[in-house]
């Protein structure tokens, strides 16, 4: 997408759209994780109906309640990404149109 240039980046509009599928593939990944942990929560049990395996349980699930709001984190930074590189790509195709259509009108 970018390679560093001095104080700058570098716009790549050839390698943006495989960049934006690779993360958004990795966005969905992200979701899913995020429900299997979720699912993981919801399905544990007390390994035995006594105070110390309930203290137990209460703490695996409040772990995954933590890693699940991680994932979740890790999911939205990921589309905002993803839809921060589509609006560069958007703009820089907007600019490619006009600047095309500015020169077509010049050669007449």
């Amino acid at each position: 997408m970018t390679t560093p240039q001095d104080a700058g980046y570098e716009f790549d509009p050839e390698t943006l759209p495989a960049l934006i599928r690779e993360f958004e593939d990795i966005a969905e990944d992200s979701r899913k994780f995020e429900n299997e942990i979720r699912e993981a929560s919801a399905v544990a049990t007390a390994p035995a109906p006594e105070v110390q395996s309930e203290t137990y349980l209460a703490a695996y699930r409040a772990s995954l309640d933590d890693a699940a709001k991680e994932a979740k984190g890790a999911t939205a930074y990921l589309d905002g990404l993803v839809q921060s590189m589509k609006k560069a790509l958007a703009d820089y195709r907007g600019a490619e149109d006009r600047n095309a259509q500015d020169l077509r009108r010049n050669r007449t």
